[in-house]
């Protein structure tokens, strides 16, 4: 392979890993390949809620309200603590090679073949313990907020423009975000059925993200990803801490209740750096290097709960998750159009839930409740939306990177809990998606 062939295509990879290194909205304004059609989802805890279809706005005695609502806390007659674990499954899709090319005057970019990775994590969810007092309660909780992985390894598409092949990289690379949310929540009953909260906590990301590119021979060598072939190295790390809060209001009104709640996002900081790969002498060289954030985003919600039968909720919910914030500041380290880097978004996703819960046995000493409900997830990938009739290399690799594969996809959920006696309870909750399925299981002691 020539000197002015690799030349070239590393400023082609450039132009990708500024890309993704600079837009990819739900890791933190960062390009790199491996976030591309990554969607994350930040988690509420709760196994009650996951298997009602994530409703948890207008439920009453739940302790996960010091949370999503912690006006609800109010609603909690007993001292408890609590704890969930969880085990979640998802995929994500990516774009791995075939190619792009020109239809007309615009971009086409039907025939990228798609590669899709997937994987499984176990993890201590939630952890909560609750005091009530007379028109008062107190919680201090810890809340993991999201835990993910994910990698990708393909040859990505190639580009023809005006006669010529634009040919990137084969790349490989792997991601892991966790954030942990440590917090106190109170709930304050003002009169009439209304009842105040608010919680603030302390959050702690660990982030690492690694894209490396391969130098590839004629013919396709069999090592193509081995150590020695490695061209240019991308990373993004953060192992940082910042503040975010919450405030709800419930009002209970005989057989309705009605919750609603706002929950900030922290904003932590996080670094990009660019290196010369181990195929080189001066591997390990630091091309660029620059700051971005991590924001995770706000969300609103209001949900509402009927109560009109006996042991029988029914209740609706709303949510609005402004995943727009967070390509609203996007890192370029490689010099990129700013016309182009603004045109990766993501929009912001309305999520409606629907759950129903039944208590039955109520006569003995195990009372169980029966759970089903459903939700929509409005697709939230960061997209390119830029000039389609912009035909040039970046554009192309931009369009590329952030596909439009997506659809909303539609939750269904079920669960079930029980009561043992007067202190202890469990309850399991799953979540089927095309996206990916969590089931939750949790319980707790009561004093």
């Amino acid at each position: 392979m020539s000197m002015r062939r690799s030349q070239g295509r590393f400023w082609a990879a450039c132009a990708v890993t500024a890309v993704w290194l600079g837009a990819w909205p739900t890791l933190a304004q960062s390009t790199l390949e491996v976030n591309a059609g990554l969607q994350l989802n930040f988690a509420s805890p709760g196994a009650r809620s996951v298997g009602m279809g994530g409703i948890n706005l207008p439920l009453t005695g739940d302790i996960a309200s010091a949370v999503t609502n912690p006006a609800a806390l109010t609603s909690l007659t007993q001292s408890e603590v609590a704890v969930e674990v969880r085990e979640s499954e998802y995929e994500n899709t990516f774009g791995v090679a075939g190619g792009v090319t020109v239809d007309g005057n615009r971009l086409n970019v039907n025939d990228v073949l798609l590669g899709t990775s997937k994987f499984e994590e176990d993890s201590l969810a939630y952890v909560a313990g609750v005091y009530p007092a007379d028109r008062w309660a107190l919680a201090f909780y810890r809340h993991e907020l999201a835990n993910y992985q994910t990698g990708i390894r393909g040859f990505g598409p190639g580009l023809r423009l005006q006669g010529r092949l634009i040919e990137p990289f084969p790349v490989e690379g792997n991601l892991a975000l966790e954030i942990v949310s440590y917090g106190a929540a109170a709930g304050f009953e003002i009169g009439g059925g209304l009842s105040l909260g608010l919680n603030v906590s302390w959050n702690d990301i660990d982030l690492d993200g690694v894209t490396a590119r391969y130098i590839e021979d004629d013919p396709f060598p069999a090592d193509i990803f081995s150590p020695h072939r490695e061209h240019d190295v991308q990373r993004m790390v953060s192992d940082d801490d910042a503040f975010g809060f919450g405030v709800g209001l419930l009002w209970d009104g005989g057989p309705w209740v009605v919750g609603a709640s706002y929950r900030k996002g922290p904003e932590l900081d996080m670094t990009v750096t660019n290196t010369v790969g181990r195929a080189f002498a001066n591997a390990g060289t630091v091309l660029a290097s620059v700051k971005g954030e991590f924001a995770v985003p706000d969300v609103y919600g209001v949900g509402v709960a009927w109560q009109g039968i006996d042991n029988l909720t029914v209740a609706v919910q709303f949510e609005r998750v402004e995943y727009s914030d967070l390509t609203a500041d996007i890192a370029d380290p490689f010099g990129l159009d700013p016309a182009l880097v603004r045109s990766i978004e993501s929009a912001d996703s309305d999520q409606p839930h629907l759950g129903i819960e039944y208590v039955g046995f109520t006569h003995t000493r195990f009372p169980v409740a029966f759970r089903v409900g459903a939700w929509r997830e409005e697709v939230h990938r960061p997209l390119f939306r830029g000039d389609a009739t912009r035909l040039d290399a970046e554009s192309a690799f931009l369009a590329t990177s952030f596909l439009d594969v997506g659809d909303d996809e539609m939750h269904y959920a079920a669960g079930i809990g029980a009561e043992i006696g007067e202190r202890f309870y469990f309850d399991v909750g799953a979540d089927f998606s095309d996206f990916g399925d969590i089931v939750s299981v949790g319980g707790g002691f009561r004093f």
